[in-house]
């Protein structure tokens, strides 16, 4: 069995784990997307928002951004990608 390590920028990961991602404040995409430059973040509730609750959005190739809900595929691939710096304490299990 392999040591934890810290997540690297260059890492694949399943969507648990990009959930943790999201959670730590990054924006992330799938490899596996047509559509290049669209990505997905999470919307965190401030003092000057309308939104009650936290919200997973996605940024499409025309900029748009709207609320996103994970599709079966999503869910199940394991190409998602990091696209802002990681930080250090998000670590993957061996």
């Amino acid at each position: 069995m392999a040591a934890a390590r810290p997540l690297r920028l260059d890492d694949c990961l399943p969507f648990s784990v990009a959930l943790h991602v999201l959670h730590a404040g990054m924006r992330i995409a799938r490899e596996g997307w047509d559509g290049k430059g669209q990505w997905v973040a999470l919307h965190v509730n401030s003092a000057d928002d309308r939104m009650d609750r936290p919200f997973i959005y996605i940024n499409p190739v025309d900029g748009m951004r709207v609320p996103w809900v994970a599709s079966q595929t999503d869910i199940l691939a394991d190409d998602w990608c990091v696209l802002t710096p990681a930080v250090p304490d998000i670590v993957l299990a061996a």
